[in-house]
């Protein structure tokens, strides 16, 4: 074997890798029919050869690697699963210590639970966001950024509920109170019930039901939550030409729209009540209506606020883009198919649709369940 065979074997069997990797260096190098040939003369030369560790070992096989209880083999304490055959672990006091990593994150369709940070724990010196970043594969910014703004803010969602309370014991453990909340409990597929009017009747409101006209009244001291944000929807036609297995972009229009939006919920029912500003009738204001739906909207927040002074405030707005780090707004692409965009011109169609419905739906449902 010449100086060249020894530094690769040298390579392979010094590193970290696993024995399967460190086979397959040596079948990509070797080839097949080598690599039977050269295998006895490659093990007496590793045996032969003083072997420099030039990193250090990241885990301990007899007291950090956890035993795997269906197939017996060792996989690395910051798992969930086996990276043999996807048994969930169980969990060791090394892997308490350990930021979880390699969770399965669920599909939009799926039922996730919700790592939800609430506040700093208090019992806690400084918090370190690199750290925190690290767990949550975020950047440092936005770690930093969710601290400023405070909770509750989703920070994950896991396919389990096994894997969000191991993180969340984590992030306990370095200084964030996070609370779990499942998807199923948010019942997003269910939204607040949409209401024509409100009026102010001075110790109560009445909350007039679109399309039915019936009517809530609800107390000054029920009205325990007010949630202000804006739906916005995308909407992308393109007009693209296939040749030769390439596409080419003939033309482009996007529209786009938000519409403001208050989520009123009451104390003793979790279902809401959602204010639309397109459709609705600011006649309850009185002299203070004016001609443009946007100052209406303005003016009804506040009276809102004045009127139950103690329920909690929360504008999604100003946490949205940290939203879209855990709960990316809804979007779904559909082809129109071919049509003609000119004398003897033909182009396949595309229309682009994103909406942020759902996502301010979950995140005014969670403020609600964590009321």
């Amino acid at each position: 074997m010449n100086d060249a065979d020894s530094s690769f074997l040298i390579s392979c069997f010094s590193s970290k890798t696993q024995p399967l990797f460190q086979y397959c260096k040596l079948q990509r190098y070797y080839g097949n029919a080598k690599l039977t040939q050269r295998m006895p003369k490659i093990n007496n030369d590793i045996e032969n050869t003083d072997l420099v560790l030039t990193e250090s070992i990241r885990y301990d096989p007899q007291t950090d690697m956890i035993a795997c209880p269906g197939c017996g083999r060792l996989s690395p304490p910051d798992r969930s699963t086996c990276i043999y055959c996807g048994r969930e672990l169980p969990v060791t006091e090394a892997s308490r210590n350990v930021a979880p990593k390699h969770f399965r994150r669920p599909e939009g369709w799926e039922n996730g639970f919700n790592v939800v940070f609430v506040s700093v724990a208090e019992d806690i010196g400084k918090v370190n966001p690199e750290i925190l970043a690290d767990a949550l594969s975020l950047d440092v910014k936005t770690v930093t950024k969710i601290l400023d703004l405070g909770g509750p803010l989703p920070v994950f969602r896991a396919a389990s509920e096994t894997d969000a309370m191991r993180l969340s014991t984590y992030l306990r453990s370095n200084g964030l109170a996070c609370a779990i909340v499942a998807d199923k409990t948010l019942s997003v597929d269910a939204p607040p019930r949409r209401i024509r009017r409100v009026d102010f009747l001075g110790e109560a409101i009445k909350l007039t039901l679109f399309n039915t006209g019936d009517v809530v009244e609800a107390s000054r001291e029920n009205v325990g939550l007010f949630v202000t944000g804006a739906i916005i929807e995308t909407k992308t036609e393109t007009a693209e030409k296939r040749k030769r297995g390439k596409s080419e972009v003939l033309d482009q229009a996007e529209v786009s729209s938000d519409e403001t939006v208050i989520d009123i919920y009451l104390r003793d029912e979790t279902t809401g009540y959602r204010i639309i500003a397109g459709g609705f009738d600011f006649s309850g204001l009185g002299a203070k209506k004016t001609l443009l739906a946007v100052n209406n909207m303005k003016a009804l927040t506040e009276e809102l606020f004045k009127f139950a002074p103690d329920a909690k405030q929360v504008d999604y707005l100003e946490r949205a883009a940290v939203l879209d780090q855990v709960w990316e707004p809804d979007e779904r692409t559909t082809v129109d198919g071919v049509q003609r965009i000119g004398f003897g011109k033909t182009a396949v169609k595309r229309t682009g649709r994103a909406s942020n419905l759902r996502q301010f739906t979950k995140f005014s449902r969670m403020h609600r369940h964590l009321l």
